[in-house]
């Protein structure tokens, strides 16, 4: 799944949709320091994709870094207070 993803970026796909589902692969098979930098650059590509923060988060939540998750997981509740992903992490 994970090389689906990297196929795409190579692609030179100009969304960000690849690195946030690359990211997401990361995750499920545990490698989250990769995740985060997927995460990171779909973020750097729209600073207000709700769903980049999200997971994010959630990975640093995963790994222990809980002041970066409470960051990471308030800036879509501040952005789309509708979403509601980031509350029940974040709780």
């Amino acid at each position: 799944m994970v090389t689906d993803y990297d196929a795409e970026i190579r692609l030179e796909y100009e969304g960000n949709d690849a690195y946030m589902n690359r990211g997401s692969a990361y995750d499920e098979i545990g490698k989250f320091e990769l995740a985060i930098q997927d995460y990171y650059e779909a973020i750097r590509r729209d600073l207000e994709y709700v769903f980049a923060y999200s997971n994010r988060g959630f990975t640093y939540y995963q790994i222990g870094q809980l002041e970066r998750s409470v960051q990471d997981l308030s800036k879509p509740i501040r952005l789309k207070p509708q979403f509601g992903n980031p509350y029940a992490v974040r709780a």
